[in-house]
């Protein structure tokens, strides 16, 4: 109570409105229900006198638990608000190299960059690093869930991914291995969909470790070097439960979420092994997804049928823990544990399904204007269907997989050979001149071997390389299509040799302030014109803005 006090004395207040004492006391927790009860019929409070009051009429016991209750539920605020932008995981993605020079696209863990980064980084300060990075505090856009043994460079992707209003990262993630320019051309495509400044919660950006985990290293070793991880020296407390304890409010926090952040979705990355769903924290942050019923979207590395098979496979007996109590604590909670795995089955077999619905439809859409309009109609009515009744919210895990299987049929029997010849037809076109990958360019580029494209003899690969990304540079949103690619003319001579039978392309000219005028351009002829006669390439050449027309 002296605390109270004196932080309105500092202020030189004794008489305040019962709105600022509440803004002021935020930081020692909930003192609403106390207010109401004091029952002052004044808009003001007497400071000295509403604790003189304290006192004597509340219990020890009482205040010691409403203390404790009001605590935890201001660490649920606090803890919710630690989110980052996408902004700020493109800046921390850039700095790896420098913070973590070992750093490597297909080896690296998440586990290993929380302990090689994130706890050595945050260390001298005792918290997260969101606090570390962010001044503003929101709650976020979207929860990821995630297990740390996945790849940290699959974990990106796919929040880059579902920010890109993608299904599947793999795309992306062939752009995180191309380093600096990469992450260039990712930071292009998500300030297109107007989602830079949008927030993202993840546990290993949020939970303070220090108060967590940052003593005990459980042996794990680091997935590059081998040796192993060293524990943090900074001899803070730890909170393994309790109201201060930062890793079991993901509940509370999710039911907040709700209550305070309209369009709030939760997002499931998908490692490539699927490993998440063996991962007791994901599975009960998951099913309280599903008990809240928020919207909960998966990212897939690709549509395979490994999440369906991990997911029958899904049981809440042997999901894991790096700590060992961890499992006890959530087991405990869940009452029948046979009803909770398949209600979480049947609900994460249908966003599954969702999101492989979508990758068809990703897929289908290259090929617009090859297949014959009746089976283009059918196969919208088909995926229609199907997505209504992936979305029922009470549907059991017998009739989602139903559902699948019928869509499948369904879809198998509205495709015609000629449809199925023009799409992989079409998909091989675009693979010989796919230029997001450098090997596939450097192929590319020599056999077609045209002076017109800046082609020599005796050219390096690394002279090769660096005509990508000179033709690569001003490229955004290049992974949606219609294909855009900067440099028309040279593009033209090297495209020339393949001849794609199912393409027509866009040769244009036009100052660089121009360019977003010509991808909206594209992509209104694309989505708008149903009988456009094939798939569209535009090649678009740069000139100085006084020289465009």
């Amino acid at each position: 109570m002296e605390r109270v006090l004196h932080a309105f004395q500092e202020a030189g207040l004794s008489l305040v409105s019962r709105a600022y004492f509440l803004r002021v006391l935020g930081r020692f927790g909930d003192f609403e229900v106390l207010l109401d009860a004091y029952g002052s019929s004044s808009t003001s409070i007497d400071v000295a006198h509403f604790l003189e009051w304290l006192k004597p009429e509340v219990p020890p016991q009482l205040q010691a638990s409403a203390a404790s209750a009001a605590s935890a539920s201001a660490l649920v605020e606090d803890l919710a608000r630690r989110s980052v932008t996408l902004r700020t995981l493109l800046k921390f993605l850039r700095s790896l190299p420098k913070t973590m020079p070992h750093f490597n696209v297909e080896r690296t863990r998440t586990v290993d960059v929380v302990w090689q980064v994130i706890i050595p980084e945050t260390a001298t300060r005792g918290c997260s690093y969101a606090e570390l990075l962010e001044s503003e505090r929101r709650l976020p856009d979207k929860m990821i869930s995630h297990n740390w043994g996945n790849l940290f460079a699959h974990l990106m992707a796919a929040v880059f991914a579902d920010a890109a209003g993608k299904p599947s990262f793999s795309a992306i993630l062939s752009w995180l291995q191309l380093g600096a320019k990469g992450l260039d051309m990712i930071e292009a495509l998500i300030e297109d969909a107007g989602q830079l400044d949008s927030t993202r919660w993840l546990c290993i950006f949020a939970v303070n470790q220090h108060i967590s985990i940052c003593d005990s290293t459980w042996g794990c070793r680091d997935s590059v070097t081998n040796v192993p991880f060293t524990g943090c020296g900074c001899k803070r407390r730890k909170f393994h439960s309790g109201p201060r304890c930062e890793m079991d409010k993901f509940d509370a926090m999710i039911t907040l979420f709700k209550q305070k952040k309209p369009g709030y979705e939760h997002i499931l990355a998908v490692d490539s092994q699927v490993g998440l769903l063996n991962r007791i924290w994901v599975v009960a942050e998951v099913a309280e997804v599903f008990r809240q019923e928020l919207p909960c979207k998966v990212v897939l590395h690709q549509p395979s049928s490994d999440l369906e098979e991990k997911t029958m496979a899904l049981n809440v007996w042997t999901a894991e823990a790096s700590r060992p109590e961890d499992v006890s604590m959530i087991l405990d909670k869940i009452e029948d544990k046979d009803v909770f795995n398949e209600r979480t089955k049947a609900a994460l077999l249908a966003v599954g399904y969702l999101a492989s619905l979508e990758a068809h439809v990703e897929m289908r859409y290259h090929l617009r204007g090859i297949s014959s309009a009746e089976a283009d109609a059918a196969f919208l009515r088909t995926v229609d269907a199907c997505r209504a009744k992936l979305r029922q919210l009470r549907a059991s895990q017998s009739e989602v997989l139903e559902i699948w299987r019928s869509f499948n049929e369904d879809e198998k029997i509205g495709s015609s050979d000629r449809d199925t010849k023009a799409m992989i037809a079409l998909v091989n076109m675009i693979r010989e001149c796919d230029l997001m990958l450098p090997e596939c360019f450097i192929k590319t580029y020599r056999e077609a071997a045209f002076p017109e494209a800046g082609y020599h003899e005796g050219m390096s690969d690394e002279e090769v390389y660096e005509r990508f990304w000179q033709m690569r540079t001003g490229v955004r949103s290049v992974s949606q299509l219609p294909h855009v690619y900067m440099d028309g003319p040279a593009l033209m001579a090297v495209l020339a040799k393949w001849r794609p039978p199912h393409a027509s392309v866009l040769c244009l000219t036009c100052p660089q302030k121009k360019i977003g005028e010509v991808y909206k351009m594209g992509y209104h002829v694309q989505m708008t014109e149903q009988k456009f006669p094939s798939h569209l390439i535009t090649l678009v050449h740069t000139v100085p803005d006084a020289a465009g027309r």
